[in-house]
């Protein structure tokens, strides 16, 4: 999970070098990671800058694929089967053993398989991903906070809170007020 945000903050980078949006103000992990990266886009120098991340993103991805897994290929797979299976129901209560079938695995396989792929225990992945859902609900729509939080599968939007926190570095209200799109002009 480390590596894909990783990945996603550089994609933002290029594309904030390359595109611009003014109108996006970065995330807290993005201006931590990246302090040089310009508000706006067409400063001077944006397509070294560009090419820059993109290096970094490049190499990124191949240290990712160079890593020597120790799980079968099938085995990942079938990992992979239940990962799209939280991806498509991350709003819906979802089981270990419901995954470890998915998987065809039994539950102890499964969650050290998991464990294995992921660097993650299934519920700590689903977590986060819930939480990454609710931060696009977040900047994109209108929906209020405890609303998100419901339709992103937290049954309370206390805990919601708390873990969106712990994962993210800030409330989702203070997420909400710094990603909010401002028209144009």
């Amino acid at each position: 999970m480390a590596q894909l945000i990783k990945v996603r903050t550089l994609t933002d980078a290029i594309e904030q070098e390359i595109h611009g949006h003014p109108s996006q103000r970065k995330s807290q992990h993005f201006s931590e990671t990246f302090p040089a990266v310009p508000e706006t886009a067409k400063e001077p120098g944006y397509q070294f800058m560009a090419m820059g991340y993109f290096m970094v993103l490049v190499t990124l991805l191949s240290r990712c694929y160079g890593q020597k897994l120790t799980v079968s290929s099938e085995k990942i797979m079938n990992v992979g089967k239940a990962i799209g299976h939280m991806e498509r129901n991350f709003g819906a209560e979802i089981e270990v053993d419901e995954l470890a079938r998915i998987a065809h695995m039994s539950r102890r396989s499964f969650y050290r398989v998991f464990q294995e792929v992921t660097n993650e225990s299934p519920a700590s992945y689903l977590q986060h991903l819930r939480v990454m859902k609710s931060a696009h609900l977040l900047q994109t729509t209108e929906r209020s906070i405890t609303e998100t939080a419901f339709e992103c599968g937290f049954e309370d939007s206390n805990y919601f809170a708390r873990v969106f926190g712990r994962i993210m570095g800030m409330t989702p209200r203070e997420y909400k007020s710094r990603t909010i799109k401002t028209p144009r002009k």
